[in-house]
Order: C-alpha cells, then structure tokens, then sequence
C-alpha cells in the first residue's frame, strides 16, 4: 500500500492529504476524496525537529506495514482508521 502503489502523502494547496473520516491516505483512502484533505496541525506542545508531528502518523503507519505483510487486511484497516483513530492499533492487534 501506500508508496508500494504510488499512494502516499501530499500536499495540495497547503493541505495535507490523510485525516480521519474515509481511510488515511497510507491504506487506501481516496486521495479526491475533500475529507482526505485537511491541515493536520502538530501536537499541541510539539518542537519542530522533534520527531514525530502528530500522534496520528504512527497510528496511519503502522496499520499500512501491517496490510503490506499481510498481517492484517485492508479492510479491517480501513474501517479501524476510518470509525476512531485513536483505538485503532488496539482494534487491530498492532498496539
């Protein structure tokens, strides 16, 4: 998924493709899609050169490596991105 099927992160006018709602753009989500398309801000107290911009990124990561080995389907990943994020390594074993 994701870079493996030219699907990846991009910006578009300044708006960052991926956020929640339909699938992230990591595993699958329509990249037309206007709810992919949004400013996803960093993390309140976040340092720029600090790592991660936001605790979602790893939440999008990791469920695309997962569909990419095979360990967990693209469907499930999907739906655990699309419903809440925020349980979604939880819900797919991946946490």
């Amino acid at each position: 998924m994701g870079r493996h099927q030219g699907i990846g992160r991009r910006r578009h006018g300044g708006l960052l493709a991926g956020g929640s709602g339909p699938p992230a753009l990591q595993i699958g989500g329509d990249p037309h899609d206007a709810r992919n398309l949004r400013v996803e801000p960093a993390d309140p107290g976040h340092k720029p050169g600090s790592g991660v911009n936001n605790l979602k990124d790893p939440v999008e990561t990791k469920p695309h490596t997962a569909v990419c080995s095979g360990n967990v389907t693209l469907k499930a990943a999907q739906r655990a991105i699309a419903t809440d994020w925020t349980p979604a390594l939880s819900q797919l074993g991946l946490a």
